[in-house]
């Protein structure tokens, strides 16, 4: 139980992170630093994964180890339900906004955004799977290696980030999305809410590929 407590505390504080540091440009540094420490509190207990695409990865990979697949899919929910908490929050400490920013600039930037959210969550989930398993860490040190991993989904923003974005940049993760997304809808009716699908999940897409490419490719080098 306290494993799924410090998913969803984690999720929440990383969602709330994601939807008040204002836009892509000054958001970084924010979600860098968070994300860090989240990880340094939650490595040990849960493992410190706080999104559903990084839960998919751990449950599909060849072996899990220590994680149970069955706690995985809790995981999942639990992540769900704590970055919509975490984006009400954001709402209400904003509350003149139109509840996040996660939008799309248009119909004609739904391929773009589709890829780019792949590909960053390929990225993410990749380098999670590096960090965790001790024949291919790069470091001893657990700060070290949550550090890398925090560094990669800001480097896997700033890779995929396009103008097919809104103010927030890429998500690359599915708990925030919908949480997210959820909450525009209450705020800003059905246009809040039409792009869903795309941040909910797409990603898991990409942590499928980051899986099969860690197994099959990355270890046997």
């Amino acid at each position: 139980m306290l494993k799924l407590l410090i998913e969803l505390i984690g999720s929440a504080f990383l969602s709330l992170i994601f939807n008040t540091c204002g836009p892509y440009s000054t958001l970084q540094f924010p979600l860098l630093f968070g994300l860090w420490v989240l990880l340094i509190f939650g490595a040990k207990i849960s493992g410190g994964h706080y999104n559903p695409a990084v839960s998919l990865g751990f449950i599909i990979r060849k072996d899990p180890g220590t994680f149970s697949r069955i706690v995985g899919v809790v995981y999942i929910l639990f992540q769900v339900i704590g970055a919509f908490l975490g984006s009400m929050l954001a709402w209400f400490f904003n509350f003149s906004n139109s509840g996040g920013s996660i939008y799309i600039y248009g119909d004609s930037n739904i391929i773009c955004a589709v890829i780019g959210e792949a590909i960053g969550a390929f990225i993410l989930v990749f380098f999670y799977l590096v960090q965790t398993e001790k024949s291919t860490k790069y470091s001893k040190d657990p700060a070290f290696n949550c550090l890398i991993i925090a560094s990669s989904y800001i480097a896997a923003r700033s890779i995929v980030a396009s103008s097919a974005y809104s103010v927030a940049g890429a998500v690359l993760n599915p708990a925030i999305g919908f949480g997210t997304c959820l909450v525009q809808l209450f705020a800003n009716g059905w246009t809040g809410f039409q792009y869903f699908w795309i941040f909910s999940f797409i990603p898991f897409g990409g942590a499928i590929i980051a899986v099969v490419f860690y197994e099959f490719a990355f270890k046997k080098t």
